[in-house]
């Protein structure tokens, strides 16, 4: 998959977004910045069980080293950390987790990496360190409600989560050290549960709103409703749906009515952390091992899948080359029974039955 979605791609054609989406992106970025303020000013808590929690507790965090070696450590033990927790690495299969983030219904795949960012530059800006991000999930609402382990929509399917480990434990280990001036100041320190809703889960809302807004799109082609939350923030936000899904049906309009190439139409669809579809498609650059690819598949069948069918020729005049790399891609997955690897045998019946109606929609025979 990395192949495909981590590409210098030339476009030559130009993008058109509806006249409103400007003040819509803006809007949504106060949004999400407002939330995240509100979390951060507070102190609640995620359970001791939880994944997160569980991760960094394993870890071996030291506040005394210099930063240029502690980051340099957590790099070589980021992977075998993520192995221990059952969590899917470019060494480990890992397992699939229910409702970690997004409550019951929830099926969620947790991809460990070890990218390198700038240690020094992490440190810096530690609270805006945005190290555990949506590659994919199933929620469709703008209501910035934090993936905190409860089910607040009745939605239900899987997700596809990216944890940079080492980002993660620089975030973690700054925390650590303002825990520490807390308790020479004579004050009380917070838990690890209060670090992980405090600066974790909020940080996470930029990746989850580009999702998102990709399912708003997909629900308005299928003509599915739209989520709606049981419950709201403290606080009062904008509403944008209505602007937002205007917008999107205007694109929408745009790519269906063109018989635009692969990444073009995924260039095409705005989103607010990223600009477009295709940078925010983008892979972590993990070695693409058999314990892997089968994690990353599932990350991009749903993009792969509306990219081709809202095509006018559904990519066959303009994006021959990309359709040959997936039958490829496909046929090598199933042949050496890569869906055996996924560690959930639900899951490996609905990801089956995704992959075969790609392959009717392409029209490529196994």
């Amino acid at each position: 998959m990395q192949n495909l979605f981590n590409v210098n791609t030339v476009i030559s054609a130009g993008t058109s977004v509806d006249p409103n989406w400007k003040y819509i992106k803006s809007g949504l970025r106060r949004n999400i910045f407002q939330t995240v303020s509100y979390y951060r000013s507070r102190n609640f808590s995620v359970k001791n069980s939880h994944i997160l929690v569980k991760l960094l507790e394993s870890a071996n965090v030291s506040i005394f080293n210099n930063i240029e070696s502690f980051y340099n450590n957590a790099q070589r033990e980021a992977l075998r950390l993520a192995s221990i927790l059952n969590i899917t690495s470019s060494i480990s299969k890992g397992s699939v987790f229910n409702g970690s983030f997004f409550g019951q219904g929830s099926k969620e795949i947790l991809i460990a990496s070890d990218e390198y960012q700038n240690p020094i530059d992490l440190e810096n800006n530690w609270k805006n360190i945005r190290a555990v991000n949506f590659l994919d999930h199933f929620k469709s609402d703008t209501s910035l409600l934090l993936a905190n382990g409860i089910d607040y929509s009745g939605e239900t399917g899987y997700c596809v989560i990216d944890i940079n480990i080492p980002a993660l434990l620089v975030q973690y280990r700054c925390w650590l050290k303002e825990q520490k001036e807390i308790i020479q100041e004579g004050g009380t320190p917070y838990p690890t549960t209060v670090f992980v809703y405090k600066y974790v889960l909020p940080n996470m809302l930029y990746s989850q709103l580009d999702v998102v807004i990709f399912n708003r799109l997909i629900n308005l082609v299928n003509g599915s409703p739209i989520g709606s939350p049981n419950y709201r923030h403290a606080f009062n936000l904008i509403n944008y749906d209505d602007k937002l899904d205007k917008a999107l049906q205007y694109t929408l309009k745009r790519i269906s009515q063109n018989d635009k190439d692969f990444y073009s139409t995924l260039r095409e669809v705005p989103l607010v952390n990223h600009d477009n579809l295709l940078l925010a498609s983008r892979l972590t650059p993990n070695a693409p091992t058999r314990q892997l690819i089968w994690a990353e598949l599932i990350a991009r069948l749903k993009t792969i899948y509306f990219a081709f069918n809202v095509n006018l020729n559904h990519g066959v005049k303009t994006s021959m080359q990309e359709i040959n790399y997936i039958k490829l891609y496909l046929d090598r997955f199933q042949g050496s029974n890569g869906l055996e690897t996924i560690p959930d045998k639900r899951l490996v019946e609905d990801i089956e039955a995704e992959i075969l109606r790609l392959r009717l929609l392409l029209k490529i025979k196994k």
